[in-house]
């Protein structure tokens, strides 16, 4: 039986907790004097999120599987800025390493998700309510 709340998808889990993470760290010093930076990553793993919960709300799996190639590929972009936020000092190596591996997960559920999703896109998802 498949999830009925787009909160018990194992990619939303996993970036959702990434963007606990992002939130924590943007908002202390050094990060947080770096509004334009702050937002930025702020916004590429709130994408992730967003476009999970969007795409669980559509009426195929083709459709749903757009989004989540879409929220995956800004789990990616939330990667490249924390690359940016270990270079520029905002995190420890520590951190990065431990929100890099969290996102790496985030994409491995992403992926298979999607790939289940693609091999389904035949048929219209059914919904409960």
């Amino acid at each position: 039986m498949g999830a009925k709340t787009y909160q018990e998808l194992v990619f939303w889990q996993l970036s959702n907790e990434l963007r606990q993470k992002i939130i924590a760290f943007t908002s202390r010093e050094p990060a947080k004097s770096h509004r334009r930076f702050s937002d930025h990553i702020r916004e590429a793993v709130s994408a992730a999120c967003s476009n999970a919960a969007e795409g669980f709300g559509r009426r195929s799996h083709a459709e749903f599987a757009q989004y989540i190639a879409i929220a995956r590929s800004s789990v990616m972009e939330t990667q490249d800025k924390l690359l940016e936020a270990l270079q520029s000092r905002f995190i420890s190596q520590a951190e990065f390493d431990d929100m890099s591996r969290l996102a790496d997960r985030a994409i491995g559920a992403g992926t298979k998700f999607l790939a289940y999703l693609e091999a389904g896109s035949q048929y219209p998802r059914k919904r409960g309510r």
